[in-house]
């Protein structure tokens, strides 16, 4: 017999979005996917086992009612429209098919998600997942569609639109309605229905993603198309499940032998009925484990009642040297009482005499005030507990316990040992130096714990203040450099910009008193002649204005980079001031435009932009700028690096997106280079930490990112890589300055 809870249903590859999406674009996921669920959850971004907190559903049952309203699918999104009434399994009950069986009959429904004890989504469970454990058996043969099938079958004519279809389904709930004619039976003077076609949520869903008319598009056109899967109602189910099984439907007709329409037959219903057959099997086994458990049983009876009788043997031996053991209590220093319990309630407590150590009147108040703990209202439910304890399991139990004397107090510890079937022994030892001693230990580890936290606060705060001082610095002795740099290309440049266009007026007034001893000595001596054909005169002409035009243009361009440069190097400006970002951005795209040249090892890196902030941003504009660059020039260096591994690479890109979210400007900027791991990626902002080679990175640019966004501007920063798809990075930053 095959256990079924052994083997695990669950599909861990479960289709899953964010609530933010809108309709639209879950209907071209699902369908892309073939699935007709969708869950919502939020992001995942530290367990990477699972998808993510379940919040929603969203289902086929859910589109065909918002096709039926006519709802614009565009227009919403599926935080609001998705189901917040969930029906989950846990990972444990998962394990056994006839639980999810039972949460599918009770619920009606086509998925149960799985999650784990905190609550994330770690899969789902289908019909068709149940199906593939369960396969049918034998019995199946000998069950007919008609035992099992719907004869309630919700229909329409070939004349009714998609938009009826979906506003019947939304409001009978149900998922299939069939396409029939009709036709008058001449023997039994009625009307019956021939199927011509179904439609079923699954059909609906390509509808929408195909963009149809719902309201003018008649059902004919669609079903006439197509070939309708029927049973007979006399058919085995064996038949219908292979047939489900073969054209991967989840929806049969079932007709008479005239053709004519007499009810439907679904998935969850073949379950069903396998169902039955599983639990016959699953009685059996049990029959048969209660059949071995209760031989089991009955050894152990004969095995106790045989350790009961050597119990009464040791009991009658305890008695015999119960005078041995006195004498041996009243040479021991600790406290003993002998404690019998009836009905749940202590009966009587004993004294037994032993040497405390104590002065006498210490003594005897000690012992009373032990005794009168087992009947105080405060002490008596505990010490009760603890001696019913040792009696229940029948070996010894520890309990301390303290007791006042002259306005001190003295701690004991007692072993409480049963001795007998209602009655234990009670021996109590001082350990009150032990627990001054423990307290005094505890207080002293409490304050080397709070001197080792204020040490370590002080240990952090002096590592952030080395980092800010290594980090300005840094930026102070950058922009002197660029500035530098800048000012003594500018110098130069400005030299040779400032004499081109003389140089262009000379040239054409020297070209053009050529043309006229052309003109007016059109033969020249036979040197000058020569020397026109060597030099090339005619080309001179044409190719030394476009010559100075080059000349001017790369000036130009020497200009606008000196320009950004110095931009660049003002990052100790004291004030905010409003900047349009994409300014920002294509400042720095332009720093770094020969990186994104195509190299002899690699093609050219495009740079996709899709600009749609729409407002200005307070900020540092240096910084904010230096935050641009550090993070594309990483992006380049991913791709580089994925390159370099892979030794093939056809299209390299980084994407630049911008958007107001809650009036937060926010920038992400992706790529296709080489993915980061999420160990990584938990430490990529920490100062100094780099996976360069030594020399290439000193891990400084990343961590100058972050304290420049959530420091500097009370932003936020973060980074996110996709296995096999892209690494981005998130920035969001306030528009307006926050004091």
């Amino acid at each position: 017999m095959i256990c079924y809870e052994k083997r695990s249903v669950v599909n861990h590859h479960v289709l899953t979005a964010t609530a933010n999406i809108t309709v639209s674009e879950a209907l071209s996921l699902m369908s892309y996917n073939h699935s007709n669920y969708l869950f919502i959850v939020t992001q995942n971004q530290t367990n990477t086992t699972s998808a993510g907190k379940l919040i929603g559903v969203f289902t086929l049952r859910d589109l065909v009612r918002l096709a039926a309203n006519k709802i614009d699918l565009n227009s919403v999104t599926l935080y609001d429209v998705m189901s917040l009434k969930l029906v989950t399994i846990t990972e444990t009950e998962s394990q056994d098919v006839f639980t999810a069986l039972i949460k599918f009959r009770d619920h009606n429904i086509c998925h149960l998600p799985v999650i784990d004890n905190e609550g994330d989504l770690i899969g789902v469970i289908t019909p068709e997942g149940i199906r593939e454990i369960i396969q049918p058996l034998d019995l199946l043969r000998q069950k007919r569609v008609s035992e099992i099938m719907s004869p309630d079958v919700i229909c329409a004519s070939l004349h009714t639109s998609i938009l009826e279809l979906t506003q019947v389904m939304a409001q009978r709930q149900v998922s299939c309605v069939v396409i029939v004619e009709e036709r008058q039976l001449q023997v039994q003077d009625k009307v019956a229905y021939i199927p011509l076609g179904i439609v079923t949520e699954q059909d609906i869903i390509e509808f929408c993603n195909q963009k149809l008319d719902l309201a003018n598009t008649k059902a004919s056109s669609i079903v006439l198309s197509t070939l309708v899967l029927k049973v007979k109602y006399f058919d085995s189910m064996w038949t219908a499940n292979q047939l489900m099984q073969k054209r991967q439907v989840q929806h049969l007709v079932v007709t008479d032998d005239n053709n004519c329409l007499v009810g439907v037959i679904t998935q969850t219903q073949i379950l069903e009925a396998m169902n039955c057959v599983e639990l016959l099997q699953t009685l059996e086994t049990l029959q048969d484990i209660v059949e071995e458990q209760t031989s089991e049983l009955k050894q152990l009876n004969e095995q106790l009642q045989r350790e009961v009788n050597h119990r009464k043997l040791y009991e009658a031996k305890l008695r015999s040297s119960e005078e041995q053991m006195r004498a041996l209590f009243e040479a021991m220093s600790d406290i003993i009482l002998t404690i019998d319990i009836n009905d749940s309630k202590v009966g009587t407590v004993q004294i037994l005499p032993t040497y405390y150590g104590y002065e006498e009147q210490v003594k005897i108040d000690l012992a009373s005030e032990t005794v009168e703990c087992f009947y105080q209202q405060q002490t008596a439910p505990l010490w009760l507990e603890k001696v019913t304890e040792a009696l229940r399991k029948q070996q010894v139990v520890n309990f301390d316990y303290s007791l006042h004397d002259n306005n001190s107090e003295k701690w004991f510890s007692a072993n409480i040992s049963p001795i007998a079937e209602n009655k234990v022994l009670w021996v109590a030892r001082d350990i009150s130096k032990h627990k001054f001693l423990e307290v005094a230990l505890q207080i002293s580890e409490t304050q080397e714990r709070q001197k080792a936290q204020q040490l370590e606060v002080a240990l952090r705060e002096l590592k952030r203040a080395e980092v800010k001082l290594i980090l300005d610095e840094k930026m102070a002795s950058l922009g002197r450099m660029v500035g530098g740099i800048a000012h003594e290309i500018n110098n130069p440049n400005n030299f040779i910009y400032a004499n081109i266009q003389p140089a262009n007026e000379y040239s054409q007034q020297l070209l053009n008193l050529v043309n006229l001893y052309q003109h007016h000595y059109p033969q020249p001596v036979s040197e000058i002649t020569q020397q026109q054909a060597a030099i090339d005169l005619e080309y001179i002409s044409q190719d030394f204005p476009k010559l100075l035009g080059s000349i001017q243009e790369g000036a130009e361009r020497i200009r606008k980079i000196v320009k950004l440069l110095q931009a660049f190097s003002s990052t100790d400006s004291p004030k905010y001031k409003k900047i349009n970002i994409h300014e920002s951005l294509d400042s720095a795209i332009q720093l770094l435009q020969h990186r994104l040249k195509g190299q002899s090892h690699r093609p050219a890196i495009q740079i996709i932009k899709e600009y749609k902030l729409k407002t200005s941003v307070e900020c540092y504009p240096g910084q904010i700028t230096q935050v641009f660059i550090s993070i594309i020039a990483n992006a380049i260096d991913a791709i580089e690096e994925s390159i370099k591994n892979s030794n093939k690479y056809s299209y390299a890109y980084i994407r630049i997106f911008t958007q107001v979210v809650n009036s937060n400007a926010v920038i992400t900027i992706s790529n296709n280079g080489a993915t980061i791991k999420p160990e990584i990626i938990a430490k990529i902002f920490d100062p100094f930490f780099t996976t360069k080679a030594p020399g290439q990175g000193t891990g400084l640019g990343l961590s100058i990112c972050y304290k420049i966004i959530s420091e500097t501007h009370r932003g936020q920063i973060s980074c996110h890589s996709f296995e096999n798809q892209h690494t981005e990075f998130v920035i969001s930053l306030p528009t307006q300055h926050l004091m």
